[in-house]
């Protein structure tokens, strides 16, 4: 097997983008169809707003990856244990050592 990537698709979206080929081509489509359907009036007036200007519609997801339930509960879990041992280090260092007292005790018989 070949371990080099292939570059195509990636220097070809730069180039699309540059080149506003996705404007260009909704045009053609939307003449096709204008062409096809002559009474369907609003693939006339999309066909008018399209002629005006078209920006490109791709965007990157604006959504978290879905994750299961069972990878939430244990995130969760995580948290709220790490939470807890931090508190216990604090508490620790804030509580003084206390003190050896000498304590004798005499038995008496």
């Amino acid at each position: 097997m070949s371990s080099q990537k292939s570059y195509k698709g990636k220097k070809q979206y730069p180039a699309y983008k540059a080149k506003n080929s996705f404007a260009v081509n909704l045009l053609k489509k939307l003449e096709r169809h204008v062409k096809s359907h002559p009474d369907d009036k609003l693939a006339e007036k999309a066909h008018e707003a399209a002629s005006k200007g078209v920006s490109y519609r791709r965007k990157v997801p604006n959504l978290r990856p879905w994750k299961s339930r069972g990878d939430r509960e244990y995130a969760q879990m995580n948290a709220i244990v790490k939470r807890a041992m931090n508190a216990d280090k604090f508490n620790k260092a804030k509580i003084e050592p206390q003190k050896k007292v000498k304590t004798t005790t005499k038995i008496e018989i």
